[in-house]
């Protein structure tokens, strides 16, 4: 089988890259590995190192302050309307550190 082809062997489908085949393939006939978009390894790559720090320092306030900091879950950002983003990352965080100092003023 050639590797290189730009069509789908099991239905009358043509592609523009390879990428877009294996995609399909996998989707729908289950054939192969799920193939990630070549740009979106290239974006993971840059921003995996930020969002390994965002969890650190989630991780960290937990530890920390425990429920006491109340921290939104990483799904609930999931949820938000605009998805994740670094801005909504810091939010939750920003948010958990000022319930924490309230608690520590009214104490």
């Amino acid at each position: 089988m050639d590797e290189n082809r730009l069509h789908c062997d099991h239905c009358p489908v043509r592609f523009n890259t390879v990428w877009e085949r294996k995609e399909h393939e996998y989707d729908r006939h289950g054939i192969g590995e799920a193939v990630p978009h070549p740009f979106m390894t290239e974006h993971y790559r840059t921003v995996e190192p930020y969002v390994t720090a965002l969890r650190m320092i989630r991780e960290a306030i937990g530890e920390l302050f425990g429920p006491l900091a109340s921290l939104e879950s990483p799904e609930a950002t999931l949820l938000r309307k605009e998805g994740p983003t670094p801005t909504s990352e810091a939010e939750a965080v920003i948010a958990a550190l000022q319930r924490v100092e309230e608690v520590m003023r009214a104490a």
